[in-house]
Formats: C-alpha cells, structure tokens, sequence
C-alpha cells in the first residue's frame, strides 16, 4: 500500500517554476544564475530582493521575477523600481516578469512574459510563450 502523495506547498510550486522557466531561459541561449534560496528561518535571497533570476546573453543581462498565481501589484512595483534605479541600470538590462498560466478549456498552460521599461513613458508590453502540456507537467 503506497502513501497518498503529499501536496506541494506554495514556495515548492514556486521553486519548480523557477527552474521550469530557468530552463526556458538556458534553451532559448542564456546563461542564467538563481541565488540559492533560504529555508524556512532564513529570508530568501532574491536579486535585489525582487528579481529570482539573472540572465546573460551577448551583450544582454536580463532580471526576471517568476510568479506562480497572481500578480496584484508586481509589475507596477517593479516598475517603478526600475524607474526610481534608472540611473544605476545599464542600457543593456531586461526586466521582465514571468507569470505561469494554467490551461483551460481553451488553451494550453504558457508563461504570459511581462517586459517592463526602465523609462516612464513607455508602455509595459506582454505575450505568451512556451506552450506546456495541460497541467504543467
């Protein structure tokens, strides 16, 4: 008789997107570096407390923060962190957040990217990537 399987928590889904989208990022031609992460009496060590991976590529270097469910205030937070650091980011940096999607009914699980500019006036633009099989697996 085998146990029932113990269900992931938040942080362990979140962990396996990370990789997940790591991955994506080492396929697609980056060389990318996630800080290790802390256990349940460290605090995380987040790239500059927000992003959890960093890409190079070229001449690029890309932050990027995964979130697993929702994004309620993430991409304006970030933003305007990169708006109040403009002057401390280099012209070549990307900022992006990696947001995993579920399927549906009508469509297959993806990552829906959110590329945020580092200058004010410009709109935060988005689009879908990486169609997974339903259910994540």
């Amino acid at each position: 008789m085998s146990k029932p399987k113990k269900k992931k928590s938040g942080i362990e889904i979140g962990a396996d997107h990370e990789t997940e989208y790591e991955q994506m990022m080492i396929v697609d031609g980056w060389m990318t570096y996630r800080p290790p992460k802390g256990n349940r009496w460290e605090k995380n060590k987040d790239i500059f407390n927000k992003f959890d991976i960093l890409g190079f590529k070229s001449q690029k270097i890309r932050l990027t923060q995964v979130k697993t469910r929702n994004l309620e205030g993430c991409v304006e937070e970030i933003r305007e962190w990169a708006i109040k650091n403009r002057a401390n980011i280099p012209d070549n940096v990307e900022i992006e957040v990696a947001l995993k999607k579920y399927a549906t009914k009508r469509k297959l699980a993806r990552w829906r990217i959110y590329q945020i500019p580092l200058d004010e006036g410009q709109p935060i633009m988005h689009y879908d990537v990486g169609v997974v099989c339903k259910g994540g697996e």
